[in-house]
C-alpha cells in the first residue's frame, strides 16, 4: 500500500470512529425521559391517601371524603393498568367508553 492509500485508510478509520462517537453522543443527549407513570405506593398515592385521612379525622366521612377516595381509587387504577394520567382509564362499570355505536 502506498503512502496516499495509507493516509486515506487512516482518515477513513478516524472518520468512522468520529461517526460512532457522534452517534453515541447524540443518542445520549437526545434521550427523552419518559413521563413518570403512576405507581402503587408512590409519593402521589401516599399524599392522596394522607389528604383523605386528614379530612376524615377533621370532619368525618363527608361527601368530600368520598370524592378524595374516588380520586385515590382512580389513581390506583391508572397505576394498576399502567395508563398515563392524561389518558382515560376505567373498569367499564357504568362508563360509556366501552359501548359500541350501532
Amino acid at each position: 500500500m502506498n503512502q496516499p492509500d495509507q493516509i486515506l485508510a487512516a482518515m477513513a478509520c478516524v472518520v468512522s470512529a468520529a461517526a460512532v462517537l457522534l452517534a453515541a453522543f447524540l443518542t445520549h443527549c437526545t434521550r427523552i425521559r419518559p413521563e413518570p407513570q403512576p405507581a402503587r405506593g408512590d409519593a402521589v398515592e401516599q399524599w392522596l391517601r394522607a389528604q383523605r385521612d386528614v379530612h376524615s379525622d377533621k370532619y368525618g366521612v363527608t361527601p368530600a371524603w368520598f370524592i378524595l377516595d374516588d380520586l385515590l381509587n382512580l389513581y390506583r387504577l391508572h397505576a394498576d393498568t399502567a395508563t398515563p394520567l392524561d389518558q382515560h382509564c376505567c373498569e367499564g362499570n357504568g362508563c360509556d367508553c366501552l359501548e359500541v355505536a350501532p
